[in-house]
């Protein structure tokens, strides 16, 4: 299905890393982080506050090696959240990150990046580095009614303070959220394992 296909493009590019600073080799550290959202209802009102939220320790083990990092002072710690109206498959016309969500931030931040790709259907996030730990939290806002899918794309740093060199990549996935799949893989097929983890979907009435 065309609709389903250029759908899927649009998500894959939302959900990568934006990052140019990625050396050839990949980052120095790969590290898994989980995020929530709150309530994590199926249906909510137009004017209902629903809460993202990531947060986890400066220190923490490499996928790759098992050993602890201390991960502190990282340069611009950031990842992307990306929303798709399921009525709008495909097209660029309408743009849900302005005119269907509104943020507001209480921890880290959230802002619209045009050297994004897609940017009308996506922001960029940062996190905020506290007490020893990174920590995002943003309520999101719906303005219209709709049945939406939002995404998360894994966060990245570019390196730590006094050391470019020390990039990381961070592996985000969902815990204690209903994420409701149901409302696209009924229409559309499964998600594969590695877009399941990071999707949310839910209606707007």
């Amino acid at each position: 299905m065309v609709i389903r296909n250029t759908f899927l493009i649009v998500v894959f590019i939302l959900l990568m890393p934006f990052t140019s600073c990625d050396p050839p080799e990949g980052p120095s550290y790969a590290f898994s982080v989980t995020a929530s959202i709150s309530p994590s209802r199926d249906t909510v009102s137009v004017g209902d506050t629903l809460y993202l939220e990531s947060s986890f320790p400066t220190k923490l083990p490499d996928n790759r090696t098992g050993k602890i990092v201390d991960y502190s002072n990282s340069v611009d710690l950031s990842g992307s959240i990306g929303f798709a109206d399921f009525n709008k498959f495909g097209t660029t016309t309408d743009s849900t990150t302005t005119k269907y969500m509104h943020y507001v931030v209480v921890e880290g931040d959230v802002y619209n990046d045009k050297s994004m790709p897609v940017y009308w259907n996506g922001n960029r996030t940062r996190y905020e580095e506290k007490d020893g730990y990174y920590k995002l939290k943003i309520g999101m806002i719906p303005q219209k009614k709709g049945m939406y899918q939002f995404s998360l794309g894994n966060p990245f740093s570019n390196g730590q303070a006094g050391h470019s060199n020390r990039s990381a990549s961070f592996t985000i996935s969902f815990v204690n959220t209903e994420q409701h799949l149901h409302y696209y893989e009924d229409l559309y097929g499964q998600f594969s394992y590695s877009d399941r983890v990071r999707t949310y979907c839910f209606v707007v009435k």
